[in-house]
């Protein structure tokens, strides 16, 4: 079960437990990799860690959920892998660790992996104006408040 709840325009966005026991690790990446788009009321609504193996193929997509189109998606590579090709809009990128990039997700992007050790990126959607939340009053299900998640301080 979350552990703390945030809420945005679109949907709220839960902070898991597990988050505890990597917090010391990802915190401090996070941050310094939102540094410059960081806002006032802006809210972490994704953390993962993706791995892709050697050989492997994202084919080229867009991404269309609702999110998508409000969130920042920051790519942080945690591995050195220059055999990994992105594509954004048909020109080709690479990611060094150390850095982090942040790209439209919404164009057209793909990946491929051209070698043979495994490619490790933490992905953070970053959501800088969540806009105003409206609630129901009538919905007893949802609680009146709930603490901010740790990142969206």
């Amino acid at each position: 079960l979350p552990v703390a709840r945030e809420d945005t325009d679109l949907w709220p966005v839960f902070t898991m437990p597990d988050y505890a026991r990597f917090a010391a690790a990802l915190a401090p990446v996070v941050e310094q990799a939102l540094r410059p788009i960081r806002t006032v009321r802006g809210v972490v609504t994704r953390l993962a860690l993706v791995r892709l193996p050697g050989g492997a193929v994202i084919a080229p997509h867009v991404d269309a959920h609702a999110m998508a189109e409000r969130a920042h998606r920051v790519h942080v590579p945690l591995s050195a892998t220059p055999s990994v090709e992105y594509k954004i809009d048909g020109r080709k990128y690479s990611m060094q660790p150390g850095y982090a990039y942040d790209f439209n997700n919404r164009r057209r992007h793909s990946v491929r992996n051209k070698g043979r050790r495994e490619r490790v990126n933490l992905f953070v959607d970053y959501y800088p104006n969540p806009g105003i939340v409206v609630r129901n009053p009538l919905q007893l299900t949802m609680p009146i408040y709930a603490p901010a998640t740790p990142l969206a301080a």
